[in-house]
């Protein structure tokens, strides 16, 4: 059985090889620069619609502060990797459950009471600046000075690939197997802006190009579920 690093592709080889399915192995209709970019887009669509990358931020709540640009504070960081999405909040800790996720809607007040925890019930992204986030309800009190997770929210969220540059930088994340998934993406992309028949091939391509996608989130909850015991040998 060949290891999994065997699989491994540097970005000039995903080069060589999106150059091939763009028919075009001498470069003479797509420039390298043009398929590199599209190869970097290619991977941080994979990971995106994998959720392949998570990270996590404390916020310390403020009273009655119901909005918190989760954006910014991770740009602050020094260690954090580029905001995507929130994907999960909870809130003190280990000690409640996870703060529930509404939608875009426009919040109706009527009606709505707290319960007699205080703790927020709710989280909505902010329908003009998706990098912030709003709660509710808006907290009673401070919560503890950070690094305690005390009265304070943990936001889990999907973030970005680092973005390959040299011609042997590697695909940032994605496991070795999947490489092979990513020149389809990229030639997509660029095909996708030519005539009847350059579309034609360039959903092809994408739909081998998710079929990548499915096949790494299957590869994520696998032994996650009961439905696993069920596969056939």
């Amino acid at each position: 059985m060949e290891p999994l690093t065997s699989y491994r592709k540097s970005l000039n080889t995903l080069v060589i090889e999106t150059q091939f399915l763009l028919m075009d192995p001498n470069g003479e209709r797509y420039s390298v620069t043009r398929i590199k970019e599209k190869l970097n887009e290619s991977a941080l669509s994979y990971c995106l619609k994998t959720q392949l990358i998570k990270e996590e931020i404390n916020i310390q709540l403020k009273e009655d502060i119901f909005e918190y640009d989760v954006k910014t504070r991770v740009q602050e960081s020094e260690s954090l990797r580029y905001y995507a999405f929130p994907l999960r909040i909870g809130y003190d800790g280990d000690n409640e459950p996870a703060v529930m996720p509404g939608s875009l809607l426009a919040i109706d007040f009527k009606g709505y009471r707290r319960d007699l925890s205080m703790m927020p019930s709710l989280w909505y992204l902010d329908a003009v600046s998706p990098g912030k986030i709003q709660i509710l309800g808006p907290p009673q009190k401070d919560g503890q000075t950070p690094p305690s997770e005390r009265g304070n929210l943990q936001v889990q969220y999907v973030a970005m690939p680092n973005y390959m540059v040299l011609g042997t930088s590697y695909p940032d994340i994605i496991p070795s197997f999947f490489h092979r998934f990513l020149p389809y993406g990229a030639a997509s992309l660029i095909l996708e802006d030519g005539d009847k028949d350059d579309l034609i091939m360039a959903i092809r391509y994408e739909g081998i190009f998710y079929s990548g996608v499915t096949e790494q989130v299957a590869e994520e909850y696998r032994g996650r579920t009961p439905y696993d015991d069920c596969r056939p040998m």
